[in-house]
């Protein structure tokens, strides 16, 4: 913030009422004590929004400012005084629903993917992080993908990095692959078409059977080294 690092670890629960609070633009003081604490192991919500607030008024200098404000029984970010990526994403992604032109989806989608730079909420260890993690997650590759529809032509080699990002983000969503292997071969890189066909199949048969169209992409590139059906 403003340059400095913020005296918070994220252990401490004053980072998890602020991660929680820039998830969902707000919450009520009952959600974020069911959200933060367990019945058997109850927390102290204002010594915690004290712990949140002390270290960002020392760190900006601005000790009138609350940062953490209350109103209409919620809990929210000062958006006026604390900025979060991802509000950026969400918006840029609300603009992209309405884009009519390529080109206007293209440089929106630029603007996500320059937000991204790793897993959701990655390093943090809160009870809820899975079931939070997994919507940004999936939205994330949404929007690598997209891009490199959009550029595979003119940008091949764009293309491909985008889809290898996605994948690694998501490892076991089939489509991706195929999109990967689909450029990959419609670009001569034959070898590693077939070499991304391989992790696939690897991948894919140890949580279960195949999708159709992985099927005949997989017969296309691999030929008679591609999965038999299942029976």
């Amino acid at each position: 913030m403003s340059g400095e690092l913020l005296p918070l670890t994220r252990r401490e629960k004053s980072f998890e009422l602020l991660v929680y609070l820039a998830l969902h633009g707000g919450a009520t003081r009952k959600r974020l004590t069911r959200m933060l604490w367990s019945e058997d192991m109850p927390g102290d919500f204002h010594s915690t929004l004290r712990h949140l607030r002390d270290p960002l008024k020392q760190t900006t200098g601005l000790k009138d400012k609350l940062f953490i404000g209350y109103d209409n029984d919620r809990y929210s970010i000062d958006p006026e005084l604390i900025s979060v990526d991802l509000w950026d994403f969400r918006r840029d992604l609300a603009e992209l629903r309405t884009a009519p032109k390529d080109q206007t989806r293209i440089s929106i989608l630029e603007r996500v993917v320059a937000l991204l730079r790793g897993p959701a909420l990655d390093g943090t260890e809160f009870d809820w992080r899975d079931q939070e993690a997994y919507p940004i997650t999936s939205a994330m590759v949404d929007a690598f993908t997209q891009l490199a529809e959009l550029l595979k032509e003119r940008e091949p080699e764009r293309a491909i990095e985008l889809l290898e990002r996605a994948i690694t983000l998501l490892p076991d969503r089939e489509s991706t692959y195929r999109d990967l292997i689909t450029v990959q071969w419609n670009t001569r890189r034959r070898a590693d078409a077939r070499r991304t066909a391989h992790i696939l199949m690897q991948r894919i048969s140890m949580i279960g059977d195949f999708e159709v169209e992985t099927r005949e992409i997989l017969t296309q590139v691999l030929g008679s080294a591609s999965p038999p059906p299942r029976t």
